[in-house]
C-alpha cells in the first residue's frame, strides 16, 4: 500500500447473488455479486498484510463505494459509533457462511438459498482500510532579496536637488508577487491613485464577502430542503395505488371423503391485489382450508391461564409457538413472493417492501382476548375505535392470531400483522423481528435491510429498521411520529 491508511476488521453480513447461474446449488465464494452489505463490531488494527489474508474462501475488492454506479448499499458503523459513508479500500472478506462441499473443498453451499433463486446471504470476517487524510500543504512565501534604490547625489546649487534617476518602487502586493515591485505611478489596488485609494482593497473584500454570503444562503437552502425531504420520507406515509382484497365463499374440498365423519374440510379462495412504492403491481391468489384453520386455533388452548412472570418472555414464547407451528402452512404465499422476487429482479429491500405492502393492504381488524365490549372500556385508542362501530374479533386467547389464522380470515391488528410479516420474511431468508411497547400499547415489525432511518433496534449487532403495518404508505424505516422513541420498544422475537 503506497498510501497511508487506518486499518480495521469487523463482522460482515450481506445479500448476494451469483454472477452467473451454476449447476446445482453450489457457488464459489469469489464469484458472488453483492447487493447490500453491513459491517459491524468494527475494531481498529495497526498493521495489515492483505496478501496473507487472502487464504481459503475469500473475496478481495480494491474499493467499495457506498453509493453510485456499480456500487453496493453499504452500512458501516465505526468504533466511535458514527456511520462512515466514504469508500473503503483493500477489502478482504473471509469465513463466509455455508458448509463446504465434500467433493470440492473450494466450493461452499448456498447459505440461505431462496427457494430456487440464485440469491442468498453471507456473513463472516472482514478486513478493510481507510485512507488517512492528506495534510494540507504549507505554503512558505519566498523571501525576495531587498531591492536597493540607487541614491541620488545632491550637488549644491544644482536645480535637480532630491530627484533620483529611477522612480520610487513599491511592493506588488495585489499581484501576490511579494518579491516584485512596480512603479508607484502604475500601482493597482490599495496603492492606486485617487482620493479614495484604500477602497481598492476594501471593495474587493466586500465583493468576496458578498459571494460567500450568497454561497452560504444556497448551502443553507439545500440543507433545509434535504432535511425536509428526509423527514417527509421517514415520517409521512406515501400514497400507494388502491388495491383490493377478496374472500370467496367456502367450497367443499374436492379431495374430501364425503363418507368420512364431520367435520369436513372446506376451502376458501383469496385474492389480494396491491402495489408497492415504485409502483409495481402484484396479485396474489391462494387457498386456505377450514381444518388447517381449526388446527391453528387449537394453539391458543396452550396459553389459557399461563402465568405471566416476565412480560417480554411471555410474548416471545407465545409468538414463537405460533410462528413455529404455522411457518410451513403459508408455503403457497412464500412461493408466490419468491417467484415475484425472481421475475421482477427485486433486491432485498424491495422484496421486504413487497411483503410489507401486501400486509398493509389487508384492512385493520382489532383482535381481543376478551369480549369487544370489555375491551372498549380500556379507554384511549381502543375506546375510540369501538365508538366508531369498527369491527372486532373477540375471545382470542392472547389477543393475537397465528399466521395461518390471519391469512385464512384476514382479520388482524398490530401484533398479528407483525407476526405474519416476520414469518414470511424469515421464510424468504430476510432477517426480521417483532417489537412490542407497553408505553405505546402497540407492536411493529423490524427488518434487517438497508434503510435511511434513525428508527432501528440492534439485534445481534445488526440494525433492524422498524415499519408500521397497520396502515398503508409506510416504508421500511417509517413508523408513526408519536412512536419514534426507540427506548420504548423491546424486541421480543427475532
Amino acid at each position: 500500500m503506497s498510501k497511508e491508511y487506518f486499518h480495521f476488521k469487523g463482522k460482515y453480513r450481506g445479500a448476494f447473488s451469483k454472477q452467473w447461474n451454476q449447476g446445482g446449488h453450489g457457488h464459489q465464494f469469489a464469484q458472488l455479486k453483492w447487493e447490500w452489505l453491513e459491517i459491524s463490531s468494527v475494531v481498529q488494527v495497526y498493521d495489515r498484510l492483505p496478501e496473507q489474508e487472502k487464504v481459503g474462501d475469500f473475496i478481495y475488492v480494491p474499493k467499495i463505494k457506498p453509493k453510485g454506479f456499480r456500487s453496493v448499499d453499504l452500512i458501516l458503523e465505526m468504533p466511535d459509533g458514527k456511520s462512515y459513508a466514504k469508500p473503503i479500500e483493500h477489502v478482504v472478506f473471509r469465513e463466509q457462511a455455508g458448509p463446504r462441499s465434500a467433493e470440492r473443498t473450494n466450493v461452499r453451499s448456498m447459505g440461505s438459498l431462496h427457494l430456487g433463486t440464485t440469491k442468498g446471504v453471507a456473513y463472516g470476517e472482514v478486513f478493510f482500510s481507510i485512507p488517512k487524510p492528506t495534510p494540507p500543504k504549507t505554503i512558505v512565501p519566498a523571501t525576495a532579496a531587498s531591492k536597493v534604490t540607487p541614491q541620488s547625489t545632491t550637488v549644491l546649487g544644482n536645480a535637480n536637488v532630491g530627484v533620483t534617476d529611477n522612480p520610487l518602487l513599491v511592493p506588488d502586493l495585489i499581484a501576490g508577487n511579494q518579491g516584485s515591485t512596480v512603479p508607484l505611478a502604475n500601482a493597482k489596488g490599495c496603492m492606486r491613485k485617487g482620493c479614495m485609494a484604500p477602497m481598492g482593497c476594501i471593495g474587493g473584500l466586500f465583493k468576496a464577502l458578498r459571494w460567500l454570503f450568497i454561497l452560504g444562503l444556497l448551502i443553507g437552502l439545500f440543507q433545509s430542503l434535504g432535511g425536509w425531504l428526509k423527514s417527509k420520507w421517514q415520517e409521512d406515509p406515501l400514497k400507494t395505488k388502491k388495491g383490493n382484497v377478496q374472500l370467496e365463499d367456502q367450497r367443499l374440498d374436492p379431495k374430501q371423503d364425503t363418507m368420512a365423519p364431520q367435520p369436513w374440510n372446506y376451502l376458501v379462495d383469496h385474492e389480494v391485489r396491491w402495489s408497492d412504492f415504485q409502483p409495481r403491481d402484484f396479485q396474489a391468489r391462494y387457498t386456505t382450508g377450514t381444518l388447517a384453520f381449526e388446527d391453528s386455533k387449537k394453539l391458543h388452548n396452550h396459553w389459557v391461564n399461563v402465568p405471566v412472570g416476565n412480560e417480554l418472555t411471555f410474548w416471545h414464547d407465545l409468538y414463537f409457538d405460533f410462528y413455529d407451528h404455522d411457518q410451513h402452512k403459508v408455503d403457497s404465499l412464500v412461493q408466490y413472493f419468491d417467484g415475484q422476487r425472481k421475475s421482477k429482479s427485486l433486491n432485498v429491500l424491495e422484496t421486504a417492501e413487497m411483503v410489507v405492502t401486501f400486509i398493509q393492504e389487508i384492512p385493520y381488524y382489532l383482535v381481543h382476548d376478551g369480549s369487544c365490549q370489555e375491551a372498549s372500556g380500556q379507554g384511549g385508542f381502543v375506546a375510540q375505535y369501538h365508538s366508531e362501530g369498527r369491527p372486532c374479533l373477540p375471545e382470542v386467547v392472547g389477543g393475537v392470531q397465528s399466521p395461518y389464522e390471519f391469512v385464512h380470515n384476514m382479520k388482524g391488528d398490530c401484533d398479528t400483522r407483525s407476526l405474519l410479516g416476520y414469518t414470511l420474511l424469515k421464510r424468504l431468508g430476510i432477517e426480521s423481528s417483532v417489537w412490542v411497547s407497553r408505553e405505546y400499547g402497540h407492536s411493529i415489525m423490524g427488518v434487517a435491510v438497508p434503510a435511511n432511518s434513525a428508527h432501528y433496534k440492534k439485534v445481534d449487532g445488526v440494525r433492524h429498521f422498524g415499519v408500521e403495518l397497520t396502515a398503508k404508505g409506510f416504508r421500511v424505516g417509517m413508523i408513526a411520529p408519536e412512536h419514534t422513541d426507540m427506548d420504548n420498544w423491546n424486541v421480543v422475537l427475532y
